[in-house]
């Protein structure tokens, strides 16, 4: 298969709440299910974010490891919501990580999770084009009732994907 560094973004602002949370929780522990049966290298990082961003998790060839599923689903589990939003940091946290990667014969990709208005809209541009310098693909994905236009300027194909169960989260 082919090899990947994935950062997985995820709003844990307190707009995200309840359901938004509990979905995009369960979201990311689907993919995370996925990235763990995949037959090529992924380097995995889990970026978690509200008024500042942290890396949460960072895997080296995520599958080679069974514990790694486990470990990274605990985390995803302990998530809880809180403080507001600001997307500048999280995408600064990623583009971090990924310059920590290696890059020959890697493909890097973003999943970028929100429930949408930032409390701070200001900063995120310059920061959104730094990590697409770094990763090319930026999926931005969207909780249930989000007005997609707020995602719209951070997905690098023009189309934010709404996520209302955790199997409607698809990463090509």
């Amino acid at each position: 298969g082919s090899n990947y560094n994935i950062s997985l973004i995820i709003d844990v602002s307190g707009s995200m709440a309840g359901n938004n949370i509990t979905v995009a929780k369960e979201a990311y522990k689907f993919v995370a299910e996925q990235f763990s049966q995949h037959n090529g290298i992924i380097n995995l990082s889990i970026v978690t974010f509200n008024s500042t961003a942290q890396l949460g998790k960072s895997y080296t060839d995520f599958s080679a490891d069974p514990n790694n599923l486990a470990d990274l689903e605990a985390y995803i589990d302990s998530l809880v919501a809180g403080g507001q939003t600001a997307y500048a940091p999280a995408f600064e946290e990623a583009t971090d990580w990924f310059e920590t990667q290696p890059t020959a014969g890697f493909e890097n990709r973003t999943v970028f999770m929100s429930d949408g208005v930032q409390n701070n809209p200001a900063p995120a541009p310059a920061a959104f084009d730094a990590l697409v310098a770094v990763s090319p693909t930026v999926h931005a994905v969207g909780m249930t009732g989000v007005n997609a236009s707020y995602l719209e300027p951070y997905g690098t194909n023009d189309n934010v994907q709404i996520v209302n169960n955790a199997e409607d989260l698809i990463i090509e």
